[in-house]
């Protein structure tokens, strides 16, 4: 697995993982998550496009704005 925290900006403007990344370091990182052997910023990266996913819908069954 490869730290996604060098260039995390690069994820949430492309929507793809750079391919340039620092090892990950694992259990000695304080944002992996043991319990489901990941790292918590890839699973909030990924909750965030899921959440704006949905917004995004909520969006599109607006009504028009009235002027």
């Amino acid at each position: 697995m490869k730290c996604p925290l060098i260039l995390m900006a690069w994820f949430h403007k492309t929507g793809e993982m750079p391919k340039k990344q620092a090892d990950c370091f694992k259990e000695e990182c304080s944002w992996f998550n043991r319990k489901d052997n990941e790292c918590s910023m890839v699973t909030l990266a990924w909750e965030a496009a899921i959440c704006a996913g949905h917004l995004s819908n909520l969006v599109d069954k607006l009504p028009p704005a009235r002027p």
